[in-house]
């Protein structure tokens, strides 16, 4: 779903386009409609772009489930040809092997959060998180707003609880949630159409049950430490900034030292 909105949900048809720049003019929109067109085909075009193919990295073969079997020697064997060199005290495959195999304090995260498999969180967090929210959040494709929520009478505020908790329980996703209100926002004052950023807002009762679910698995893993120094993300107080100071760190002192620095990336589906 695609619209020209502002983020306070306010529809606005009146953009001029005469004052963006979309590259080749022949293919200039003409039209609201033929904007709407035009950013339509170029999200899809992003959205359902495939990855770069990187076969010394990933060849499509290793699944999670391997990668928990396989032997460090299987493991390097098949990241042979990243030609990563090996120095006294410094095994970087060996390191990336051992996170991936080796998760502190598994058992007691383990017995924390697998009652939450069968039972949901309580009403008093979900409460509560609604009123930490800040009102000016936008909403998703209904219009819903924390603002809203906020505004509700605590028996309303248990009535969602309740039909949330039974989602929960009941394995149950509504179809409603599975959409997302693609907003195009610019790049800083940046005129050209390809440099608009795909804004996609999702219902906020969505968003508040994932919060809530998602702050009582972080609780149980700072709890027992389980979390690398490294993780930025899903925690509170964390961020990009916070990531990009310990990156840049990282950076210094590796150039400093001239020490070799390695990165990867990894999406699990």
């Amino acid at each position: 779903m695609v619209s020209s909105a502002c983020l306070l949900n306010e529809y606005t048809d009146d953009t001029d386009l005469q004052y963006y720049d979309f590259g080749n003019p022949a293919l200039s929109p003409q039209t609201p409609a033929d904007l709407h067109h035009y950013v339509t085909h170029m999200f899809c075009c992003h959205f359902q772009s495939q990855p770069t193919p990187a076969p010394a990295l990933h060849d499509g073969t290793m699944s999670w489930d391997s990668l928990q079997t396989m032997s460090f020697a299987q493991f390097r064997d098949i990241h042979s040809g990243l030609n990563i060199p090996v120095s006294e005290g410094a095994n970087p495959l060996l390191a990336l092997w051992q996170a991936l195999h080796n998760s502190p304090s598994r058992e007691e995260v383990f017995a924390d959060l697998h009652p939450l498999l069968h039972q949901a969180p309580s009403l008093d967090k979900f409460a509560a998180l609604i009123k930490s929210k800040q009102g000016k959040s936008s909403g998703g494709p209904s219009g819903l707003q924390y603002k809203h929520i906020q505004h509700w009478k605590p028996e309303m505020v248990a009535e969602a609880y309740e039909c949330l908790a039974t989602i929960w329980q009941d394995r149950h996703i509504q179809a409603a949630w599975k959409w997302k209100w693609l907003v195009p926002i610019p790049k800083n004052a940046s005129k050209r159409i390809q440099d608009i950023h795909p804004n996609m807002l999702m219902e906020v009762l969505r968003k508040l049950w994932t919060c809530v679910i998602v702050d009582e698995v972080t609780s149980s893993l700072q709890h027992h430490s389980a979390l690398s120094l490294s993780q930025h993300g899903y925690l509170p107080h964390h961020g990009t900034d916070t990531a990009e100071s310990q990156l840049f760190n990282t950076l210094e002192s590796a150039w400093e030292e001239c020490k070799p620095l390695y990165g990867c990336s990894w999406e699990m589906n």
